[in-house]
């Protein structure tokens, strides 16, 4: 008896031998596959002719509206239009590198077509939320009319800051930091909301780092002192896409700081791109609201409207509000709507033109 209890023995320890040798081959195989992924993720880029952080971020990422993260990721850049061939830049480390030509995932049943918002609001003046102290590429210096607010025609100097560069021709917009603002829910520190207030051309230079321009456009007040920062143009052609996970978040602010939020509204959420958010998504504006029933009280979500993402940075979103049962506030959340869901909502906007 004592022989069998043995050779039990004998052969648990070699089953356990067995297992600790396969559980270490597991963790070996698992770790040369997971160092081979991160290996295969590029880190840098060198710098090709005519690269931009605009297309830059188009190829890799398949979102060219990144190019400002790109760009405080690389503070060496003078402009992110003017790249020179052979420098080399860091890319996003927060973000994988697009596998396909594509990274959009329509929504199911919808048109591929991209749906047009520019009756909704103007897309080139809906600005943007960052959690970070937001650096400008230089300020209106001074201006030829001695007026305090500035209109379209107006000639105004513009000072860079030290180390950018600029050329005749190019397109600035004009914009103005906000201080820092509060989270709505949590009451601690949020971020700061750069809006967009106009356009400018470059007309040529004065001396050092001082440019004539002129105003060619503008969307709110415009005044010396204010921002400017290199343009990009974004469509108002926006593809939907679907939200890929069960997201649920909150607006920290507005456009224009509002306090009341409708119809055409310009919002800011507090997540981005690191929590999965895309230009395109959809979300549903909800707040709780208790249902009596004869044996307890239940809680259900009401519907007070829908956004739709129009640029997605890394921090932050910015959304229209497509579709307003109700005016709320700054705090209200929001969640990424389905594809079912999404579809009526969609459907009612107007289609892009075929390309």
């Amino acid at each position: 008896m004592l022989k069998n209890t043995c050779n039990e023995v004998t052969k648990l320890r070699k089953r356990q031998s067995s297992a600790v040798l396969l559980l270490v081959f597991g963790l070996f195989f698992f770790n040369s596959v997971y160092s081979a992924h991160v290996i295969a993720q590029p880190v840098t880029y060198t710098v090709k002719k005519g690269d931009t952080l605009w297309n830059i971020c188009d190829k890799f990422y398949g979102d060219s509206t990144l190019w400002p993260e790109l760009w405080e990721m690389n503070p060496f850049i003078t402009n992110p239009n003017l790249l020179a061939p052979g420098d080399v830049i860091t890319l996003l480390k927060s973000l994988p590198v697009k596998k396909h030509v594509s990274v959009e995932k329509p929504l199911s049943k919808l048109p591929e077509r991209a749906v047009d918002v520019s009756g909704l609001t103007d897309v080139n003046s809906t600005g943007f939320f960052t959690t970070r102290p937001f650096k400008p590429f230089g300020r209106i210096y001074s201006d030829d009319t001695g007026r305090l607010i500035l209109h379209s025609s107006d000639i105004i100097y513009i000072s860079l800051n030290k180390g950018n560069e600029i050329a005749q021709g190019d397109l600035l917009t004009i914009s103005r930091t906000s201080s820092l603002i509060d989270d709505p829910l949590t009451e601690e520190e949020g971020g700061y909301v750069v809006s967009f207030l106009g356009k400018v051309i470059i007309t040529g230079h004065v001396k050092g780092n001082i440019y004539k321009a002129e105003i060619i456009k503008t969307y709110e007040a415009v005044r010396v002192g204010d921002s400017v920062i290199p343009y990009e143009p974004m469509s108002p052609c926006v593809k939907p896409r679907a939200v890929e996970n069960k997201l649920i978040a909150h607006i920290m602010a507005t456009k224009g700081l509002r306090e009341t939020i409708g119809q055409f509204s310009v919002v800011y959420l507090n997540c981005g791109i690191t929590k999965g958010v895309r230009r395109g998504n959809l979300f549903e504006v909800i707040t709780e609201s208790k249902v009596k029933s004869p044996h307890e009280s239940i809680r259900t979500d009401v519907n007070l409207g829908y956004l739709l993402v129009l640029l997605a940075r890394s921090d932050s979103a910015t959304c229209v509000v497509i579709d307003s049962r109700k005016d709320f506030a700054n705090g209200a959340s929001v969640k990424g709507l389905d594809r079912e869901k999404a579809k009526p909502i969609l459907l009612k906007l107007p289609l892009c033109p075929e390309k």
